[in-house]
């Protein structure tokens, strides 16, 4: 939860690339400022504030590929000549807007005016990985709170089956 964006470039000519990241409730997922640069692929930009990318200013850019923007209030926004290309990329159930391009001055590439781009929906594997990561993060936090409570490695299996439910453990081995 970082106050101005999970990702941000604000000094002129830096240039960040962001590979298989979720970047979740910040106030924008990924902010380009500056003439900074921001290059993302097979991320998720999900429930920021406002928006999951955001690009201001003369030469700056942001590259989106392969990537999820959801749930934002704005999927894709720019601001005073900022640039956004996008491909391959699912915006969908953004509150305000798929795209917004404040007063007309930027530039987003790869979506119709507030339209969605579906590709990704059909990429073989994409969404597969991303559950993956998530089971393994899932995982891995179970793993950390049991070892805090002192439990095995089996405790841990059992809860990631099934989570806070009572299990009956008695005809186990």
């Amino acid at each position: 939860h970082n106050g101005q964006a999970g990702i941000a470039g604000f000094d002129p000519s830096s240039e960040v690339r962001v590979v298989n990241s979720d970047l979740k409730s910040n106030m924008h997922g990924v902010a380009a400022e500056e003439c900074a640069t921001a290059f993302l692929s097979r991320c998720r930009l999900v429930d920021n504030v406002e928006a999951g990318v955001f690009c201001h200013n003369t030469g700056s850019s942001v590259s989106v590929d392969t990537c999820q923007v959801e749930g934002n209030l704005l999927g894709v926004a720019v601001r005073d000549n900022g640039h956004i290309m996008v491909t391959k990329s699912l915006l969908k159930g953004n509150k305000m807007h798929e795209s917004y391009n404040e007063n007309g001055g930027g530039r987003i590439d790869g979506v119709s005016k507030g339209g969605p781009v579906t590709e990704a929906l059909d990429m073989e594997g994409w969404q597969q990985s991303m559950e993956k990561k998530d089971r393994r993060i899932e995982s891995e936090q179970i793993r950390r709170r049991n070892r805090q409570k002192g439990l095995g490695k089996e405790d841990s299996e059992m809860e990631l089956l099934h989570g806070d439910e009572e299990v009956d453990t008695s005809s186990f081995q």
